[in-house]
């Protein structure tokens, strides 16, 4: 009796995994990292510390996230986070200048400084717009998601944030938040 409620419970779990393996693997993956190589369509990626490849076709989506005045392309040493399905074909694609890799962190003053002033201090080039580059070099670096936020924020779709289109991508950011509340 014994045996054959351990062989029960062996197989329900073995069912579950299974059906898990299959759900995962026809939804696909998002994959973000550094590139490492492209050889024609096909993208070479370091992602969680092992190299993944995919590839793009006709009907890949490619947003190249703040790409003003550089050339449209995928390079070696630039940050993608891509949609890909089970075969290795990659959907939808996001495309980044690259960005430093150190872990960033808000300083004593940031938590302090004004939304214009925030702006002001991560606007490196002075042109009163924020790319990607600078926002996720000095206000907030997410390799997931950063991509995708920052162009949802980007509304007049200028592929840079005015201090406006900032100030509400700030309220978003939980250090920001934190730093805003008043202690009781």
């Amino acid at each position: 009796m014994k045996t054959k409620l351990t062989f029960i419970i062996v197989a329900i779990c073995l069912n579950f995994a299974i059906s898990g393996v299959a759900a995962e693997g026809k939804a696909g993956e998002t994959l973000h990292g550094v590139v490492e190589s492209v050889d024609g369509n096909r993208i070479t990626v370091n992602y969680r510390r092992k190299s993944w490849d995919f590839t793009i076709h006709d009907n890949t989506k490619i947003h190249y996230v703040s790409f003003l005045k550089a050339k449209k392309e995928i390079k070696p040493g630039f940050f993608v986070r891509a949609g890909v399905d089970s075969k290795g074909r990659c959907g939808q694609l996001w495309v980044t200048l690259p960005i430093p890799r150190e872990n960033l962190k808000p300083s004593a003053k940031m938590l302090t400084m004004t939304p214009a002033e925030l702006f002001q201090m991560a606007d490196s080039d002075g042109d009163g717009e924020l790319s990607y580059v600078e926002y996720a070099t000095a206000i907030y670096r997410s390799p997931k998601h950063g991509p995708v936020g920052f162009m949802k924020s980007d509304k007049d779709r200028s592929g840079t944030l005015n201090l406006k289109e900032f100030e509400r991508k700030l309220a978003d950011i939980k250090w920001y938040r934190i730093s805003r509340k008043t202690p009781a």
